[in-house]
């Protein structure tokens, strides 16, 4: 997971949910949950500040708001565009606020907007989310965007609006554009399936393993793993791109 990848590649740190190698005592701790919506991540931040708090020490990686996504993406086409939107939006500042309140804790914190899921298999699964809709116009914006990319960056927006913009406590790491880079131009980032899930519907996550992946998939060159999970070259890109703005922010 992008996680691991930040933690372990930038820090030599891992989580005691996943210690293959037995190191002793890991400082690091998720509180992320399965499914978890926006509104889920007010509970996580009220364990941590329970457990302890934050401190100017600590760097927090926060991902969440595609299963707001597809839960919005479900009720189209009974539902209008401008409601989807609406409750996408409050969704993203929802998650803005709970950024802010890790980062007044003192929290350095690197958030990850929700990922392009328009190539994802869910996506390509619901009725009419391939139909081009006219999404309400933001900032100027006037071309017409698949609904699945509309709720997207509504979401995205709204978070990016809510959140403290001074760089030095709360770091964006792009899971939007990276996902659209790699639509764009698979071959350079090493992936061969960019709509397909490399997990068989025998085995899904958690239980999918390199044994249990349909047949030609492989967990680095496929980008999904099912429905709008990452496959882990998926999460690797991101993963690379969260580190990388770990770096250079001016924590």
């Amino acid at each position: 997971m992008w996680v691991q990848v930040v933690a372990t590649n930038r820090y030599g740190l891992v989580f005691p949910e996943c210690n293959p190698n037995g190191v002793a005592n890991p400082t690091s701790r998720i509180r992320a949950q399965p499914l978890a919506r926006a509104s889920g991540l007010i509970a996580q931040v009220d364990a941590q500040l329970a457990a302890g708090g934050f401190t100017s020490r600590d760097l927090s990686l926060v991902m969440v708001g595609a299963h707001d996504v597809a839960d919005a993406l479900a009720l189209y086409p009974a539902t209008d565009v401008g409601t989807l939107v609406a409750q996408v939006s409050e969704a993203g500042r929802v998650l803005g606020r709970q950024v802010n309140r890790m980062a007044d804790g003192g929290s350095k914190v690197i958030v990850a907007t929700v990922i392009d899921l328009q190539a994802s298999p869910l996506a390509a699964s619901l009725p009419g989310v391939n139909a081009e809709v006219a999404c309400p116009r933001v900032q100027g914006e006037s071309e017409r965007l698949r609904l699945t990319v509309c709720l997207v960056d509504r979401f995205n927006a709204a978070m990016r609006t809510t959140i403290y913009n001074d760089g030095r406590r709360i770091g964006l790491a792009r899971g939007d554009v990276v996902i659209r880079n790699v639509l764009q131009f698979p071959q350079v980032f090493g992936f061969s399936n960019l709509t397909e899930a490399a997990c068989a519907s025998s085995a899904p996550a958690p239980n999918c393993t390199s044994a249990t992946l349909v047949p030609g998939a492989t967990a680095g060159t496929w980008l999904w793993s099912q429905g709008i999970q990452l496959s882990p070259g998926g999460h690797a890109q991101l993963g690379s791109e969260a580190a990388n703005r770990a770096a250079t922010n001016p924590f």
